[in-house]
């Protein structure tokens, strides 16, 4: 990912690229090393440039609160990361990147002071610790613009094409191709598990928007992006609601286009297979929980290994799990699919 300068915000940052390991490694830790769980230590409070660094690290001078929601997030971008997943331009190492890629789970102080880091990027202004912690949720944290224009405004998330084709009604001769901005929200899936998944992503991916100008002569059609990564939050509306084994793979049965030799486009019928890498569990007052998953379906269990000195803590560093299941009714999941391939075309 190219050469990088540790920021000065960051008391005991560990970049992982830096640590001479294999990319199987690095992936294998991105997806099962978490940070030691919700404690956040903020930078410390008060002119940074009037204290020495040792001042810095002392207790009286650091600021602590709690969000395992951070966490989560946290690990959600890390997931994202070890498949692939590339930040582009000035995104590339932009605050919410380089706190995923800290080499977490090692250092118990240093996990604590990246995340506090982290925040006080997001939120420079927020100076009260209660109303900054009650902030600190993962729908704040998946809408706040910063996160939203480097992760999800990414091409990888793209599900619909930013071509639209005209033709006029009855006529199959291409009238005209515009180039449509992209909306991030609409790469958002929002469903309640009442219709198939596969189709639910094909009908925004298809989806044309009013257009009040529009001459209604005229045929809009609209094609998959066929994005690398989806995004889906399930609120399950019935008793019979699919589960995990419905929902581990799906197929997006949706037109794309392809390049012409006269470089032009035409669409053909796409075939695209989706894998489930991510569930989380979002209940309304508390707080959520991550579940990661290979792409056969097997969960990735996360590791407890960390540095000799905090081992006599080693238990706690993991927070214990509930025990949630997946599609139950009066409940809502953020569900994150990837790409099992190449997008068949038939």
């Amino acid at each position: 990912m190219g050469e990088r300068s540790i920021p000065p915000w960051c008391d005991g940052y560990r970049f992982l690229l830096g640590q001479n390991l294999v990319p199987l490694m690095i992936c294998a830790l991105l997806q099962q090393q978490r940070p030691w769980h919700s404690v956040i230590t903020l930078p410390s409070a008060g002119g940074s440039d009037e204290k020495s660094d040792q001042q810095k690290l002392e207790p009286t001078n650091r600021r602590k609160i709690s969000s395992y929601d951070v966490d989560v997030f946290i690990m959600t971008i890390r997931l994202l990361l070890s498949l692939a997943f590339v930040a582009k331009g000035k995104h590339t190492y932009s605050d919410v990147v380089q706190c995923a890629l800290h080499d977490f789970g090692w250092d118990m102080n240093a996990d604590y002071a990246v995340k506090g880091a982290l925040v006080s990027k997001l939120f420079p202004d927020e100076e009260d610790l209660s109303t900054l912690e009650s902030k600190l949720t993962l729908d704040n944290l998946f809408e706040h613009p910063m996160v939203k224009e480097a992760i999800f405004g990414n091409s990888k998330f793209v599900l619909q094409s930013p071509y639209e084709r005209i033709r006029v009604y009855g006529d199959q001769i291409l009238e005209e191709v515009k180039t449509i901005p992209h909306d991030i929200d609409l790469s958002h899936i929002h469903w309640d598990g009442t219709i198939d998944i596969g189709e639910a992503v094909r009908n925004q991916a298809c989806r044309v928007p009013p257009d009040p100008g529009h001459n209604y002569g005229r045929v809009r059609l609209r094609y998959s992006g066929r994005p690398a990564f989806i995004r889906v939050t399930y609120t399950p509306k019935s008793r019979d609601a699919p589960k995990f084994q419905q929902l581990r793979i799906f197929q997006l049965a949706a037109p794309f286009l392809v390049t012409t030799s006269d470089g032009g486009s035409r669409p053909v019928n796409g075939k695209d297979r989706y894998c489930l890498r991510a569930a989380i569990w979002v209940p309304p007052n508390e707080a959520p929980e991550i579940r990661i998953f290979d792409v056969g379906g097997n969960s990735v269990i996360p590791i407890k290994a960390c540095n000799q000195e905090y081992m006599p803590m080693v238990n706690e560093k993991l927070r214990p799990e509930k025990d949630w299941v997946l599609g139950e009714r009066g409940n809502r999941y953020i569900l994150l699919y990837s790409s099992m391939g190449p997008p068949e075309a038939g």
